[in-house]
């Protein structure tokens, strides 16, 4: 299964209905409320599929949680969750919710590509729009696979630039997928098998998709898309020590290092346009 945002879902009775009980959680928890965000359409999907393709009371694991409502909304719904994120700050907001809402979560500060977790744990592995800030996407669909168990549920939403169709996408939000890409990724992934293969993406959703996403903010010249597929009874090959290993130098040298000092420069930049626009004639 995969799919490309559409304004004409997210303005469906269904989509707005699951929206009004998410952000209800938001506010409650002291979370994020959504009003003109991608998330609109990526929530609702999400909770369609696992309502659908997930067994009751499923063990899910939510990648890059930060301050999202949906977490916290699925434990609500009777489902074990496990919220992580590679930022300890979320730590806090994380416990205050918890107790206003009365639900227990488990947590873990961690990178989505080093996982703490044993193999074949959890029934759903759930990312919203994560994988387009990791910068090693197939250590990351490899980890997943490790940790879910045979014919589980992996879900994703994520950016989508197509730069051939007058998409722009920001580099400071990462490093995006074109749709062939994205096909491209999972074709190197025996490990997964689509919901359904029949289904193509829906290109025709992207003309109103985009101009609506623009008009929440000028940033936002591209689309989202989402996709589902069941761990398949593939076995993994163990990772080599030494492959580990410079997988780990790198993730440090990127999260650790090379992160901070390109905010920093971020931020500098910043401020030097602000003086620029003050000074100008």
């Amino acid at each position: 299964m995969k799919r490309l945002a559409s304004v004409d879902e997210m303005n469906s009775p269904a989509f707005s209905e699951a929206m009004n009980e998410i952000n209800e959680i938001g506010r409650r928890g002291d979370m994020r409320v959504i009003h003109a965000t991608s998330r609109l359409w990526e929530y609702p999907f999400c909770r369609a599929v696992i309502q659908r393709h997930a067994p009751a009371g499923a063990r899910i694991l939510d990648i890059g949680s930060e301050r999202s409502p949906f977490p916290f909304h699925l434990s609500g719904k009777g489902y074990r969750v496990t919220i992580t994120d590679i930022e300890k700050k979320w730590r806090e907001d994380w416990d205050r919710a918890s107790r206003v809402l009365s639900v227990r979560l488990d947590q873990a500060i961690c990178p989505a590509e080093r996982l703490p977790f044993p193999d074949a744990t959890f029934d759903v592995y759930l990312s919203v729009s994560v994988i387009e800030h990791t910068r090693f996407k197939e250590e990351t669909i490899l980890e997943a696979a490790r940790v879910l168990k045979p014919g589980g549920l992996l879900l994703l939403t994520f950016d989508i630039y197509e730069e051939e169709r007058g998409m722009v996408y920001p580099s400071e939000f990462g490093s995006a997928l074109s749709m062939h890409q994205f096909d491209a990724l999972f074709e190197k992934m025996p490990c997964f098998r689509p919901l359904d293969r029949a289904l193509s993406w829906n290109v025709e959703a992207i003309p109103g998709f985009l101009k609506w996403h623009y008009s929440t903010k000028p940033i936002h010249r591209y689309v989202v898309g989402a996709a589902a597929f069941r761990r398949s009874g593939h076995h993994l090959k163990p990772q080599a020590t030494m492959d580990a290993l410079r997988l780990d130098m790198k993730m440090l040298y990127t999260y650790k290092i090379a992160a901070p000092f390109r905010r920093m420069r971020s931020r500098v930049h910043e401020r030097v346009l602000r003086r620029v626009r003050m000074i100008k004639p």
